[in-house]
């Protein structure tokens, strides 16, 4: 019995991973507040210390606190000083980092570790985090979509798909009627709750405003317990999109 919905995805066969080093380096501290450490591909994970010489006495060195003196930029290939223990202008300091970096390995079908050679795999999320970057247009559109009709279903936001998974196939027509109005009630509500945002002043690029969601199939696998479900967005802009769901 599966315990949650699953997104199905179609495998491209083409894997990231991240690729970590620590790296010691010297860097001259710029006129301003950031200090920019990584200046090819790859960002900051951790910094582990950040220290300079002592202007007076070489033998002695001053160490640089995260959090206290200085913080890894939102950019994560920079710091940024944050109180007045920072190295003065044209000084050297030194940092020792890790810094990982994103590989992209294309495989053949047959060899694919992400979907063993399966054409698909599932999961909930894409990867785990790292170097995560804001998303717009119709990929904005599916995954707020997704957001909603994947939560459980409260006063003014989610919807009772999470209700299907382990439930009794006994008719699937009346079971794919039921799902067919949980999808309809969540296209309802995110519109709705879409115009409610713009109302406020949310800017939304008609890319990422939906039109309409439509389920193109239900369909059943009785010796897994599954139900396959395809939905399409179709947005403002006329740009569509598919979801697939296994639940």
């Amino acid at each position: 019995m599966l315990l949650g919905p699953k997104i199905v995805y179609l495998c491209d066969h083409s894997v990231a991973s991240f690729n970590s080093e620590v790296i010691n380096e010297s860097h001259i501290k710029q006129s301003f507040d950031s200090d920019v450490i990584i200046t090819d591909e790859g960002v900051i994970k951790s910094v582990y210390a950040v220290y300079s010489q002592d202007p007076i006495d070489a033998d002695l060195f001053i160490d640089y606190y995260e959090g206290i003196d200085f913080q890894i930029n939102t950019d994560n290939i920079s710091i940024i000083w944050i109180s007045s223990n920072k190295p003065s202008a044209g000084d050297t300091f030194f940092i020792e980092y890790e810094k990982s970096l994103l590989t992209i390995t294309q495989y053949d079908a047959e060899d694919c570790s992400r979907c063993a050679g399966m054409g698909w795999y599932v999961g909930l999320f894409e990867d785990n985090g790292t170097l995560t970057k804001k998303i717009s247009g119709i990929s904005k559109l599916v995954q707020d979509f997704i957001k909603i009709l994947l939560t459980e279903k409260s006063y003014d936001y989610g919807s009772k798909l999470c209700d299907i998974p382990g439930a009794e196939i006994n008719n699937e027509d009346t079971l794919s009627a039921q799902v067919i109005s949980i999808v309809l009630d969540c296209e309802a509500r995110f519109k709705q709750l879409q115009l409610t945002d713009i109302n406020a002043g949310t800017m939304l690029d008609d890319s990422e405003k939906l039109n309409s969601a439509s389920v193109t199939s239900v369909e059943f696998d009785r010796d897994a317990g599954a139900i396959f479900l395809s939905v399409v967005l179709l947005s403002e802009s006329g740009a569509n999109a598919q979801i697939n769901l296994m639940l």
